[in-house]
Formats: structure tokens, C-alpha cells, sequence
């Protein structure tokens, strides 16, 4: 992994959040209610080979999320965070070819691997998790 690819996952996945908030959270206060959904992973506490970046990116998500909690639930803020799984994208299926290549295994071999793991036994959607989200966000 080279500096730049370390430093992008790093600006998207975590300080790009906290930028986020620490705009929202001043009309939050002054409202006395709010609710923030931050967006980590399985990853942040069940990381994989080859996600070094992302794993710990995620897990800095999910440590913001727990520290903020604590600070803001005085003003009638919430803050959550969602650590999906496997969830049926275009990075997943990346992931599943990015981990055929690098272990020469097929690519049908690694998704059913990826798969047998889940206990529902497919993929999530991204429905699955909006829908989280929505009841994250409401009141």
C-alpha cells in the first residue's frame, strides 16, 4: 500500500465524517436535538487481509462515534454508527477479485467462500442498510 492510497482512505473514511459533524453539530445543539448516523464497518472490529487502511479508518469511525455519543447526548443528540458486512456493491465484488488474484484462487470460489460466511447465507443490500439508517435517523 503506498502513503497516498493510506492517507485517501484515511481523508474519506474518517476525517471526512468529522468535518461533517463538526459543522452540523453546532445547529444541533442550538435545536437541542440531532441525530448522526456515521457509516463504519465489520471491517473496524473483524478486519480481513489486504484492508489494513480501511479496517483501521472504520475502526477510528466506530471511536468517534462511541466518544461523541458520550458528549453530545446532554444536548438531545444521538450519534450511531453502522458496521455493515458484506453488502452486495460494486466494492465488494471488487474485494472478492482483488482477494482471487491475490490468493490465485477463482473468483466463484472466494464469493461462495465470502457467502458461507454469513450467517443468513447472501449478501446484504444496500436497502438492508439505508433502512437501518432511516430508524438511526428518526426520532
Amino acid at each position: 500500500m503506498t502513503a497516498a492510497a493510506w492517507d485517501t482512505d484515511l481523508a474519506v473514511n474518517i476525517s471526512a465524517p468529522f468535518h461533517a459533524i463538526r459543522r452540523a453539530l453546532p445547529g444541533m445543539r442550538a435545536r437541542g436535538w440531532g441525530r448522526i448516523v456515521n457509516m463504519s464497518s465489520l471491517a473496524a472490529i473483524r478486519p480481513r487481509p489486504y484492508m489494513s487502511a480501511y479496517a483501521a479508518s472504520k475502526a477510528a469511525v466506530a471511536a468517534l462515534t462511541q466518544s461523541l455519543a458520550q458528549e453530545v447526548a446532554q444536548f438531545g443528540i444521538t450519534v450511531n454508527a453502522v458496521l455493515p458486512g458484506d453488502i452486495d456493491t460494486g466494492m465488494k465484488q471488487w474485494g472478492y477479485q482483488l482477494e482471487a488474484m491475490i490468493t490465485q484462487r477463482p473468483y466463484n470460489d472466494v464469493v461462495a467462500a465470502g457467502i458461507a460466511r454469513i450467517p443468513v447465507g447472501r449478501l446484504g443490500t444496500p436497502e438492508d442498510v439505508a433502512g437501518l439508517v432511516a430508524y438511526l435517523a428518526s426520532d
